[in-house]
């Protein structure tokens, strides 16, 4: 590269290759399919559906960094992957762990957004997950800029921000 060229690296997000998909335990050895079992039931309880689980291909990892917790990953307008939360669902010292990516490069589950119909904006992924309709899950409190000229030069003509109490 010569003194003149800038040498960009772009870093590709991808699922933790432990990754272990949620939608079909029925093929899983018994090991993994029993701790498959308990992720399931964590989203149960959380009111996570089938439904969600193969819409928002959302799975589990057993091993490696992101061991015992699940994995809910966000797609961009291109359906490539742009952020993933990876939430535990055994007690431990801390309940997410995020991806080594920041999370303001990312608009949560554009694949998923009418920007045409009213959007709602939430904190978190499981925020989003509970709503289910053209919602944005922020992955925090903040707009981010990449959002904010989405939202100003889309279509769309209400906004609803629905925060945790905590955001005031």
């Amino acid at each position: 590269i010569g003194q003149n060229e800038v040498k960009q690296q772009v870093d590709i997000l991808t699922l933790p290759k432990e990754f272990i998909s949620l939608i079909n335990i029925d093929s899983l050895d018994k090991v993994t399919a029993l701790e498959a079992k308990r992720a399931l039931r964590f989203l149960k309880k959380r009111g996570i559906t089938q439904e969600d689980i193969i819409k928002y291909n959302i799975g589990f990892c057993l091993n490696g960094p992101y061991k015992d917790r699940v994995i809910v990953p966000s797609y961009d307008e291109n359906a490539s992957l742009n952020y993933f939360i990876a939430r535990a669902y055994k007690d431990g010292p801390t309940k997410y762990k995020n991806p080594p990516t920041d999370a303001k490069s990312a608009i949560g589950w554009e694949l998923y957004i009418n920007w045409n119909a009213p959007i709602i904006l939430v904190e978190g992924i499981f925020d989003a997950l509970t709503v289910k309709r053209n919602v944005i899950p922020l992955f925090g409190k903040i707009i981010h800029e990449k959002l904010m000229k989405k939202l100003v030069r889309s279509s769309v003509n209400r906004i609803y921000i629905a925060l945790d109490p905590d955001a005031i």
